[in-house]
């Protein structure tokens, strides 16, 4: 893969040599410009050498900012201009993942958190003198959250289940050839007896065997014929029953229903070679290349991670490598896909390198499940970790697998679906780790039982990080459903005295949110729906934000909610604040579409001169709002605005005002 290769080429010489590109170049028999194609797209890569030998990169976004990586940066700034010869280099960079540890700082692609200015400036002298520094180890001890049903010990017990009930099942139609075989019993519908009879075997819910005969009624009308040759989808139908009991959610930002997402790629059919690859991302004809991937579906995990506020998935790779893996593993047993890979971000070096061995171990254990004789037609493979080259738009799906073709990572226009054509333009289930790693607890307790950890109408559990000018920041496996307010109180409250401002409810993408809310004039269907609940009680215009259920459903469309929150003290000044939020999508935008492209640097410019005093085109703010929510290919774009719009809906009074005539 070039970006690998080039990942690779990177980190030996500290930039991509002109000698190095071109002996990649004949050596996997790509062209020059193929390569310089993508090296010039992602921030990590550097096309020429730099004079330093010790790189400082500051994080720069919300957490970071709003705890005062800029002053650190100026001073490690002018730390450097000190040192003669240009040995330090320092610039900002885009969130690190560790906004619960302000301030976040890489020197050396090695990142150091919480550390004062004194401390850092001592770590780049000793780095300049040669010594090899390295950041303390993360705590990789159980947190004890629900999510691991197995309390450390034994992973993989629910593929292991998955195996044996896809034996018992194999075993059961081999015992009743005869009963499925006559003509009339063929073809004829499944009594209830029968029914009962084939739930018994290894625990399988009666109502998923229901389900799926139900189903399968619609679309096929000899049924047993079709259960009798193909066994092992009865434990594939208990995989989705129970996803779709449990309401699993997308954890990645959209919410969609994981288990139709799932249905829709085991109902996908492959491409044969000469389409295996949407002409958008490889132009050249597939069939022409020996090397070209196999007609096969395949499950993807998204842990690029890269947006501001947002860390939770950093602790579950650490923490929970093999429940990922597992989850993974059994999306693909449920679908039909037969690889897997999981593309992480590559400031997650330790992360990167526990899932490395956490693969090791669960090849053999698969290998040693699929390998029984009467396990024939389950397979699926784990293939290493994706590292990714950088940039926040890798998390949207369409550019992540971009990334993977070995393309600049730009998203491209739907449909096609990443369930119908996704990696190398065959079905996938692309989730988040999050998604992947609820499931083997939702099959060993029930999805009945997620469905139950619900609050306030809510159902599940789900993982927040939460940042800010808090105590006790970090990740919370909470109920959904649970108020604001509630987790504020399990992170200690605010942090030095301060009162609670605003609050960014899905880090730069949502905008700000005032602690009294005027619902009924800024957001009147929610306001409605408030009531209804008996949520909202008295006056809807000064609704305390810390009575606010945090519900997908509640909130959909209204106030847009993530699995980043940050909680900004009631001194923060939000204009500046949003400005930042601004930059970070100025800076991290793809630049494939003009409303993205051109819309990000005018609203920087912007917003940039009303922090400086000068008063706000406020109309001109609400057009480049509807046209790059509609214009915009993906949700960069769309969301972009964000913070400045709620400024202008909540806090209309920290713009800066025209001066009045006389």
């Amino acid at each position: 893969m070039i970006n690998q290769e080039l990942m690779r080429i990177q980190h030996e010489q500290g930039y991509l040599s002109e000698a190095a590109l071109n002996e990649l170049s004949e050596r996997i028999n790509v062209p020059l410009h193929r390569l310089h194609e993508v090296a010039s797209f992602f921030p990590h890569f550097r096309l020429e050498p730099s004079k330093a030998t010790v790189h400082v990169a500051v994080c720069r976004d919300m957490t970071c900012h709003l705890r005062g990586s800029p002053a650190c940066r100026q001073t490690l700034d002018d730390f450097a201009k000190a040192i003669p010869n240009q040995k330090v280099h320092v610039e900002g960079v885009s969130c690190l993942g560790r906004c619960d540890q302000p301030v976040a700082v890489s020197i050396n692609e090695k990142v150091f958190v919480g550390e004062s200015v004194g401390r850092l400036q001592t770590i780049i002298q000793r780095m300049l003198a040669g010594e090899a520094i390295e950041p303390p180890a993360s705590n990789r001890s159980s947190r004890g959250w629900k999510i691991d049903p197995y309390d450390g010990q034994r992973p993989y017990e629910m593929v292991r289940k998955f195996v044996r009930m896809h034996i018992e099942y194999q075993g059961w139609f081999e015992s009743r050839k005869t009963q499925f075989a006559a003509p009339a019993a063929a073809t004829g519908p499944l009594d209830d007896a029968l029914l009962a009879d084939i739930a018994r075997v290894e625990g399988c819910p009666e109502a998923a065997i229901a389900h799926y005969v139900r189903r399968s009624k619609e679309e096929r009308k000899r049924e047993r014929e079709f259960l009798r040759t193909r066994p092992w989808l009865i434990p594939a139908e208990w995989v989705l029953y129970e996803l779709g009991v449990s309401d699993l959610r997308g954890m990645g930002g959209a919410a969609f229903p994981a288990g139709e997402k799932w249905k829709s790629v085991r109902r996908s059919k492959t491409k044969d070679r000469g389409q295996s690859m949407p002409s958008d991302y490889i132009p050249d004809n597939p069939q022409a290349h020996p090397g070209a991937p196999p007609p096969i579906k395949y499950v993807v995990c998204n842990g690029d991670e890269s947006e501001p506020g947002t860390f939770k998935d950093r602790e579950l790779l650490l923490c929970y490598p093999h429940l990922v893996l597992e989850g993974m593993i059994l999306a693909g047993l449920t679908t039909g896909a037969r690889q897997g890979y999981i593309y992480i971000r590559h400031e997650y070096t330790e992360q990167i390198a526990v899932v490395r061995q956490a693969i090791e171990e669960a090849r053999t254990i698969c290998a040693e499940l699929f390998a029984r004789e009467a396990a024939e037609n389950l397979t699926f493979k784990l293939a290493d970790v994706y590292v990714s080259p950088g940039g926040y738009i890798c998390g949207e799906q369409n550019a992540l697998l971009a990334a993977m073709h070995d393309f600049r990572a730009e998203p491209r226009n739907k449909p096609p679906s990443v369930s119908d054509e996704g990696l190398y333009g065959q079905p996938t289930v692309l989730n988040n780790v999050e998604t992947f790693g609820w499931v083997p607890a939702i099959l060993n307790r029930g999805g009945q039982w997620y469905a139950e950890q619900g609050v306030n109408r809510g159902k599940g559990l789900r993982l927040f990080s939460i940042s800010g000018d808090l105590q006790r920041p970090g990740v919370y496996e909470v109920p959904v459903g649970i108020t604001l307010g509630e987790l504020l109180k399990l992170a200690g409250g605010m942090a030095d005295g301060k009162e609670l401002g605003s609050v960014a409810l899905s880090g730069p993408s949502g905008g700000f949110t005032p602690r009294f809310v005027k619902l009924k004039s800024t957001l009147p269907r929610l306001s409605k729906q408030l009531v209804e609940l008996g949520i909202c009680r008295g006056d809807p215009d000064h609704f305390d934000l810390l009575d606010l259920p945090l519900e997908f459903d509640l909130l959909k469309r209204q106030i847009m909610l993530g699995a980043a929150i940050v909680f900004y003290g009631d001194q923060a000044n939000i204009l500046e604040q949003s400005l930042n939020c601004i930059e970070f999508f100025a800076n991290e935008t793809c630049g494939k579409c003009v409303p993205c492209r051109v819309g990000t640097q005018k609203l920087r410019h912007l917003v940039g001169e009303a922090v400086k005093g000068r008063p706000l085109d406020q109309q001109l703010i609400a057009d480049l709002n509807v046209a790059m929510v509609e214009g915009s290919i993906c949700g960069l774009g769309q969301v972009a605005p964000g913070s400045i719009i709620s400024i202008l809906n909540h806090y209309p009074t920290s713009l800066p005002q025209s001066p009045q005539a006389d």
